[in-house]
This record gives structure tokens, C-alpha cells and sequence, in this order.
């Protein structure tokens, strides 16, 4: 009897507490082909592509302009009975600026430009721990589902025995039609078990497709997702470690600053501003026999008199979205303090929580046995050994839950304080180094600049 427990539990062992360097390889390389293939995860690198040329952006308004003017005209003139005259005049003029000062409007938004950029790359992190977490997730519930199945098999196969068994003690009159009812009511409730438990594989399965190409090769789940001096000594210090690492509360963090350095934008855009202007016009007439080429070079100055409302009505909404990325990063930190406790708890929960579903399965399998041997002395009814197989079963059952949440548990705190990363699996993320991101060079073709872009 203790062999069929032993036989029971042994998937469950097996893959979350065996495995060499190939099963953690096998494990890195179906992470690492998720990470690359996730559309989430592309499309943060996208954004950091955008938020860095922003950088280049935010320079426009110091770098040269031109403009270039053509005019042509004909004329006709008759003065009395004179022959007519036609004049015909010719005027080109080009002209270059290039601004000395913009008040600052450049070094403002430069500053603002390179904090998106941090902000995108902090997207990216954020994207690549919630893409782990989920493709782990999926494969840790595939792995319980498909565990709890093999239970539920096994206790089906089980009580389809007994239920033979009982009907042929009734037809040698060993037996009783309670007897045999009650193992056949049994086995028709293990058997509605176990069309859920088939139920909730083919859900696992359908996630699972989400994440990884199939057929997934036989892969070890990391028993212990934190090693012992990873996890925070306390509820408090895990929610001070996330303030710090957090990708998702850094992301707002970064929002406070942005506002607040809108406002040295606008009013960088209100100081005086110095450009240098050159000019070229080339001008000839039929009637005029010479030539006019002029050059000339001059220092533009130009200052607001006044404020004007709608600079004040937007310095005044500027200092509003400050205050309100203030309010929403006190209320990020809250809800940051919250998860992370509630994250710290639910792992200690969940490692004590083996320990005693272990110690339940041991008892069960221990009371079985015993109800088996006094149902062969006589001393326990069938009634009792079917309920203590119940039992066996349902300690299995809870067992592996246990063990699959405890695992969850730690991928969910390690989530929360920001070091759920590619790193931690030893696999190459999807971003690096923002150099070495391929750029998307648009061709500008004709005099005035136009972009071919397909989609």
C-alpha cells in the first residue's frame, strides 16, 4: 500500500526538486524564446528607439533653418503714343538662420527627453518581469494541472478496482449492495474529479501555447525560486527594497519629474532669444543693364513684453500636473507598500504551507495503510477504507497545489522588488544598450522632404 503512494507523489517530486544543469538550461532557452517573441516586450524596445531620437528632437530649436524666395514679374508699360515697354525682373533670395540663444528651451527639453528615455527603458524592465512572471506562471500551472491529472487517474484507476471487486464479492455473497453502492458513488465522484482536472489542463495547456512553441521538452521548475539570504528579513524591508527597484513605481517616479521640468520649458520659451540671420538675393532686369547681388548678415533679438494668459493659464496647468504626479506617486507608493507585504506574507504562507501538506500526506498514506489492515481483520468496514483513500487522495492533491503556489509565490515577490529579470535565468534579454538597438532609417526623397513608409 505505501508503494501506491509513493507512486502518487512521485511526478511531483520529480519536477520540482530534480533536474541537472540540462533541465535549467532547457528552462532558459523556452524564457529566453518567449522574451524574444513577446509582443509587449517588442514594443517597449520600440519605445525606447522613439524616446532616444526624441534626444535629437528636443535640439531642434538651436540648429539652422532656410528659406529660399523666388519671384519673377513682366510688365507692361505705354506712355502716350510711345512703343510699349516690357520689363521683366528676376529676384532670388536665400536666406540662413541659425540660433545663438533660445533662452534654454533646448537644454529644458534635452533634460526631459533623456528622462523618457530612462522612463522607456524602465518600460522595458517592467515588460520583461511581467512577461517572465506570466510564461512562469503558465508553465508552473501546466506542470500542477498536469500532476493533479495523474492523481486523478490513478484514484479513478484505483476505485474502478475496487468497484469490481465489491461486485464480485456480491455475487459470492462475500459482500453487501451497500457495500457496492457506496465504492460505485465513489468512483463516479473521482471520475467527475477527474474530467475537471483534464478540464483544467487543456486550460493550462491553451496558456501555455500563449507563451512557448510546442513540444515543449521536459523541463524542471526551480524548487526554491529565492535563495535563502534573497528574501527581505521583513514585510517592511521588502516594501523599502521595491520603492527601489520596483520598474512599474519607477516608471511614476519618473513622472513627477517630467512635470516639474515642463514648467523650466515654458518658461525657457518666454526669455529673450538671439539668432543669426544670413541673406543672399541676386536681382536683373531687362531695363536695367546691371546686375544686383547683395549679402547681408544680421543679429535678430527678440523678447516677450508681457505674459500673455495663455502663458499663464499653461504655467498655472503645468504646476496643476505636478501636483497631481505628485499625489499619484504617493498613491503608487501606498498601493507598492501594500503588494509588497502581502507579497513577503503570501511567500512565508506558502513555504510553511509544504511543510505541513507534506506532513498531512504522510499521515494520510500512515492511516490508510492502518484502516486497510484492520479491514482485513474485521475491525473496519469497507465504509472507513474508502474514506481514508479519500483522504490520501485529497493530501496528494493538496500537496501538489502547495508546492505550485509556493513557487508562484516566490516568482511573485522577487516580481515586486524588481528582480524577476533576464539575468536572474542567465538568458540574453531582449535589450541591452540603447546603441546597439537597430535604428529604422525612412528614405526622404525630393526637394521638399517626403518619407516613404510602409507599414
Amino acid at each position: 500500500m505505501l508503494g501506491a503512494r509513493t507512486l502518487l507523489i512521485a511526478p511531483v517530486v520529480f519536477m520540482f526538486t530534480l533536474g541537472g544543469a540540462g533541465a535549467d538550461d532547457d528552462l532558459g532557452a523556452l524564457l529566453e524564446q518567449a522574451l524574444h517573441q513577446n509582443a509587449a516586450v517588442q514594443a517597449s524596445i520600440e519605445g525606447i528607439k522613439s524616446a532616444h531620437e526624441n534626444i535629437a528632437v528636443a535640439k531642434s530649436t538651436l540648429e539652422w533653418s532656410s528659406s529660399l524666395r523666388a519671384s519673377a514679374s513682366v510688365e507692361e508699360r505705354r506712355i502716350d503714343s510711345a512703343p510699349e515697354i516690357y520689363q521683366e525682373d528676376n529676384d532670388l533670395t536665400l536666406t540662413l538662420t541659425k540660433p545663438l540663444y533660445d533662452g534654454g528651451q533646448a537644454k529644458a527639453q534635452t533634460r526631459i527627453a533623456k528622462i523618457q528615455l530612462d522612463q522607456a527603458i524602465m518600460a522595458y524592465r517592467a515588460a520583461e518581469q511581467d512577461l517572465l512572471n506570466q510564461a512562469l506562471t503558465a508553465l508552473v500551472n501546466h506542470t500542477t494541472a498536469a500532476q493533479s491529472l495523474i492523481v486523478s487517474q490513478a484514484n479513478v484507476a484505483r476505485l474502478g478496482a475496487q468497484v469490481k471487486a465489491s461486485q464480485l464479492r456480491l455475487e459470492i455473497g462475500d459482500g453487501t449492495p451497500t457495500q457496492f453502492a457506496l465504492a460505485t458513488s465513489r468512483l463516479a465522484r473521482a471520475e467527475a474529479v477527474l474530467i475537471g482536472a483534464e478540464n483544467r489542463l487543456a486550460t493550462a495547456e491553451a496558456n501555455l501555447r500563449r507563451y512557448f512553441n510546442e513540444p515543449l521538452p521536459n523541463i524542471t521548475i526551480p524548487p526554491t525560486p529565492l535563495a535563502n539570504d534573497e528574501v527581505p528579513p521583513s514585510a517592511g524591508a521588502t516594501a523599502d527594497k521595491a520603492f527601489t527597484h520596483n520598474p512599474d513605481f519607477l516608471q511614476q517616479s519618473f513622472n513627477t519629474r517630467i512635470a516639474r521640468y515642463n514648467m523650466d520649458r515654458l518658461l525657457a520659451s518666454l526669455r529673450p532669444q538671439l539668432e543669426l540671420e544670413l541673406s543672399g538675393r541676386t536681382a536683373d532686369s531687362n531695363i536695367d543693364s546691371q546686375r544686383r547681388d547683395a549679402v547681408s548678415a544680421s543679429i535678430n533679438f527678440r523678447t516677450p513684453l508681457y505674459a500673455t494668459p495663455a502663458s499663464r493659464a499653461r504655467s498655472r496647468g503645468l504646476v496643476a500636473e505636478h501636483q497631481a504626479a505628485l499625489q499619484q506617486l504617493i498613491n503608487s507608493k501606498d498601493a507598492l507598500r501594500i503588494s509588497a507585504e502581502t507579497a513577503w506574507r503570501n511567500y512565508r504562507t506558502a513555504a510553511s504551507l509544504i511543510t505541513a501538506s507534506t506532513a498531512e500526506a504522510d499521515a494520510a498514506t500512515l492511516f490508510r495503510d492502518g484502516v486497510a489492515t484492520e479491514v482485513e481483520f474485521g475491525l473496519k468496514s469497507l465504509l472507513d477504507l474508502l474514506d481514508a483513500e479519500q483522504d490520501m487522495v485529497a493530501a496528494e492533491l493538496r500537496l501538489i497545489e502547495a508546492r505550485g503556489d509556493y513557487v508562484l509565490a516566490g516568482y511573485a515577490l522577487l516580481k515586486v522588488i524588481g528582480g524577476l529579470n533576464a539575468a536572474r535565468f542567465g538568458i540574453t534579454p531582449a535589450f541591452t544598450e540603447v546603441e546597439d538597438l537597430p535604428t529604422h532609417d525612412l528614405p526622404f526623397t525630393g526637394i521638399i522632404p517626403r518619407v516613404t513608409y510602409s507599414e
